[in-house]
């Protein structure tokens, strides 16, 4: 990734060997839109290629004849970008293939290829009966670092019969197919067909990528925000299912190291027999080996509701709203947030029945070293009375028969079981909620200990938390990490050897120390130790127990301030070079006193008892002289005017108290080591603070930034209500670029990105001259902000390291700019939105705290709103469209975007004076 450019992290990049036809005489030919080249189009340079040849496409808009709907008559040719290792020039070499229902066009059509290559192109825009943007039949492809977007297929009856097309953005058949480092996401499937005198449709399956018959395997990608048809309705006959797989649907799959978040399955349709919700919101596949990759956010189809005066039971709702798959192994993967589908209301016959297997539902396999947390089948209920509800989803964890081996496992806070379908035997040395299987050697149910839990939030408002089988819940992703005090470490099977090359979900060895731990991650038991100070005592006090360090800041928050974390150490003596580091407590000098020495420990116990009493063991530490690679000294002063002493790992702050203090602290050397950053075993060595400006880059995730868009909607220019008009979007990245200057302790905001997921969001309209009639509406966007415009700068309070201590500018600047673009699914017909907005007000409404105990080789922030950009008291058109004799408007009526949460930054480059 360029760390000179936050939108270069939008997508992550991986090293690979890709091996190309050769040819004696192989060639290259240019593509370009604009600039003097050999062809103008890709069709042109497809039809001269020959079988090994490279085309390679220059930045640039390509549509239109010759740039969609692209034969490969057969060859083994390559395609790629100028590069397409740099994410700003994929995103400017654009396929827009500009289909409609009246003229479908997709992007490229592969038959009988043996051998094609794709790499570094946005391909976008396409509509087609099957594969909107790529169809590919009994062929070889191979695809890398391509971004397949907002590409769709046909709604039943508009294609190949009454079902909608499959594969939005993929389509294989008899192929052999690789995605390595791809980003494919907004694509959809067509609805079903209706029908008034029979059977109606289903939905497309597959709105990422649908496969049969083929080899497919996903590597390095990203597979995002892809919705899959609803089921026809009919009113007569059988409704259509619901098309199963957002993301993916196959008969086989192999995925590594990807995350496939934000899918949705498709909706049962209404009728005489309602059809049901669509199984996988994320995969839906017969086979399917996972490995080290996240599964989150996805929701498998609702079932049909029972329509008034119709005696009919409502659908069933999907399963698995993650991953429904018949035989599966998954290992190293994180499954959370993710919702089954809800059965279709009941009427006179019953409600259909709710589906099981929140985040897993499998026949057979093995789940193992997984964690799986948040995710949510629905419960009974009924409002009709006399009837029946819908039986309860079961499993909101894992649904899976006894064929199935769970091991190693984290299955926690999912709503309202765990697991089902399962026998005991089967399920060993995992972490259960509850008081399944705990009668089975290594099962254990205490919390783990996540470094940050999920929480579910309502989506018209993320700050109103609300429970998880709410209608209008969204899940907000934690951070599934253990804490060193986890009681999940350190506790597999003592007989289990991982595999010699096996990792974790972060890339870590599976096992750190004599055993491996439970689920994705493997925790190296290190804790944070946390530091505070009282200026009214003027000392500090430090501690690595949650508990004591909430203590502080919620009941001695008027006489200590907390000052973060200084470094990290170990809970437990996981290594046998480990020592306890004790801590004493003196009520006469109203101090702490910590201490790895036996010989210091010993003399205070012997001697001085009556003033230092031992009060255990705060964390263990690696002594002088047993240090391993990696850790960092923590040095120990004394300071007889304040009557205390002070630990700093800090370099800085060791040479600052030497250089400027020595009058008043004395300099008693290291006194153990420890580590400033967990996730590095070597960092580099810290120096002191440059005298230069330093560009840090901070990124956050989707609770460092709140994202909100109000909608309103007008009725032949008269003003409706919109039933659901506030949008949450949901961030997927987030960053800022600042210039921090410690030496003269100013800080400037240079740039920040922020970059949401796509998000579904379903709403209707009401009012004006179509009385209570009711326009639904589905919403598929994503959201972004860019602001280039310098801000500040802000002076740093050089005791607290709080900024901004001096008010910057309130008006908004040149280049501060939201955009929401995607599409909304009205009567039936998909249309384009893009929208961009300039921000109308910059507020600095709260405060941002450096963290600088990772000084120089990383720099943290603690925001409270500091930075916050809106758009208020404006109108903006997002869509006009006809719907039957109406015409009708959606506005955005306002955005904002605020800083909240803790940053990360690391050093990019030195500022130039």
């Amino acid at each position: 990734m360029k760390a000179a450019s936050l939108r270069s992290r939008a997508m992550v990049f991986l090293s690979c060997l890709l091996v190309f036809p050769a040819s004696v005489w192989s060639e290259t030919f240019f593509v370009d839109d604009n600039d003097p080249a050999e062809f103008k189009t890709l069709q042109g340079a497809v039809d001269a290629a020959r079988d090994g040849d490279l085309i390679v496409v220059n930045p640039g808009l390509y549509t239109g004849p010759g740039n969609c709907d692209i034969d490969l008559q057969g060859k083994a040719i390559r395609i790629r970008g100028a590069d397409p290792l740099d994410p700003e020039v994929v995103e400017a070499t654009v396929i827009d293939c500009g289909g409609t229902e009246r003229e479908p066009h997709r992007g490229f059509y592969l038959e009988r290829c043996n051998g094609v290559e794709i790499s570094g192109l946005t391909l976008t825009g396409g509509l087609a009966s099957a594969g909107g943007g790529i169809y590919c039949l009994n062929s070889l492809l191979t695809l890398t670092y391509c971004r397949i977007i907002d590409n769709a297929t046909l709604p039943g009856d508009r294609g190949f019969g009454a079902d909608g097309g499959c594969g939005g953005g993929l389509y294989c058949e008899g192929s052999t197919v690789d995605v390595i480092t791809c980003l494919i996401g907004g694509n959809t499937t067509g609805d079903g067909a209706e029908s008034r005198d029979g059977p109606a449709g289903a939905g497309g399956s597959g709105a990422g990528i649908h496969a049969v018959d083929s080899a497919l395997s996903v590597t390095g990608s990203v597979l995002s925000g892809n919705a899959a048809g609803r089921g026809g309705d009919s009113t007569a006959g059988a409704a259509g299912h619901g098309g199963c797989g957002g993301g993916i649907h196959s008969d086989s799959v192999a995925v590594a190291d990807s995350t496939v978040s934000g899918n949705s399955a498709g909706d049962g349709g209404w009728g005489a027999q309602n059809g049901n919700g669509g199984k996988g919101g994320g995969l839906c596949v017969d086979t399917a080996f996972i490995e080290r990759s996240i599964v989150e956010g996805n929701t498998a189809g609702d079932g049909g509701q029972a329509d008034t005066g119709l005696r009919s039971p409502g659908g069933a709702g999907g399963d698995g709203g993650g991953v429904s798959c018949h035989s599966l192994e998954i290992i190293n993967s994180l499954i959370v947030g993710n919702r089954s589908g809800r059965g279709g209301a009941a009427d006179l016959l019953g409600a259909g029945a709710h589906g099981s297997g929140g985040g897993l539902w499998c026949l057979s396999g093995l789940v193992a070293h997984c964690t799986i947390a948040d995710n949510v089948v629905h419960p009974s209920t009924t409002d009709v009375k006399d009837v029946a509800g819908p039986s309860v989803g079961i499993g909101a964890g894992i649904f899976c028969l006894s064929a199935t081996t769970v091991a190693h496992s984290i299955l926690w806070n999912n709503y309202p079981d765990q697991i089902a379908g399962h026998e005991c035997d089967g399920v060993s040395y995992c972490d259960i909620a509850g008081d399944a299987c705990l009668d089975v050697a290594g099962n254990i149910s205490v919390d783990p200990l996540f470094a940050r839990p999920g929480t579910w939030v309502d989506a018209r408002d993320p700050n109103v938390a609300v429970e998880p089988n709410d209608p209008q819940a969204v899940s907000v992703i934690g951070d599934y990490h253990l804490n060193g005090n986890s009681p999940c470490v350190n506790v597999g099977d003592p007989e289990h050897i991982p595999g010699a090359d096996e990792t974790d979900l972060d890339g870590n060895p599976r096992r750190m120390e004599e055993v491996v731990d439970l689920g994705a991650y493997e925790s190296k038991g290190l804790v944070p130790v946390y530091r505070f100070w009282s200026g009214q005592m003027g000392r500090h006090f430090y501690t690595a127990e949650e508990a004591v360090k909430d203590m502080y800041l919620s009941q001695w928050s008027d006489l200590w301030s907390f000052e973060g974390i200084v470094y990290y150490a170990y809970a437990r003596p996981s290594n046998p070079n480990l020592l306890p580091v004790y801590r004493f407590r003196s009520d006469k000098f109203s101090s702490y006193f910590w201490t790895i020495s036996e010989t210091e420990k010993r003399k205070l116990i012997d001697q001085f008892s009556d003033v230092w009493a031992l009060e255990g063991i705060s964390f263990y530490a690696y002594p002088d002289g047993q240090q391993p690679a990696g850790t960092q000294a923590v040095h120990r002063f004394w300071s007889g005017t304040f009557g205390t002493h002070f630990y700093t790992i800090s370099e800085r702050e060791m040479n600052k108290l030497i250089d400027e203090f020595s009058d008043t602290w004395s300099y008693e050397g290291v006194v153990w080591y420890a580590y400033e950053d967990p996730n590095t075993e070597a960092p580099d060595e810290p120096g002191p603070v440059p005298a230069d400006p330093v560009v840090y880059m901070f990124t956050g995730g989707p609770e460092e930034a709140l994202f909100a868009v109000e909608l309103e909607a007008h009725i032949d220019g008269r003003p409706a209500e919109v039933n659901a008009p506030d949008v949450a979007v949901v961030p997927r990245l987030a960053g800022m670029g600042m210039v921090v200057d410690m030496g003269i302790l100013t800080t400037t905001l240079e740039e920040v990105h922020v970059e949401s997921q796509f998000v579904e969001h379903a709403a209707a309209i009401t009012g004006g001259d179509i009385g209570r009639a009711q326009i639904p509406f589905t919403l598929s966007v994503q959201g972004t902000f860019d602001a280039v415009t310098a801000r500040g700068p802000y002076d740093i309070e050089p005791e607290t390291l709080v900024f901004p201590t001096t008010s910057g500018s309130p008006l908004p600047g040149e280049g501060e700019t939201f955009r929401v673009v995607g599409s909304v699914l009205i009567d039936g017909r998909k249309l384009d939105v893009d929208l961009a907005m300039d921000a109308t007000e910059f507020d600095i409404d709260g405060r941002g705290t450096f963290d600088v105990s990772m000084l120089p080789d990383r720099l943290d922030i603690r925001m409270a709103g500091p930075f916050g950009w809106s758009r208020r008291g404006h109108r903006d058109l997002l869509l006009q469209t006809t719907v039957k004799e109406y015409t009708v408007q959606l506005y955005v009526t306002s955005v904002r975007l605020m800083t909240m949460g803790l940053w990360h930054g690391k050093p990019v480059a030195l500022a130039k004076q």
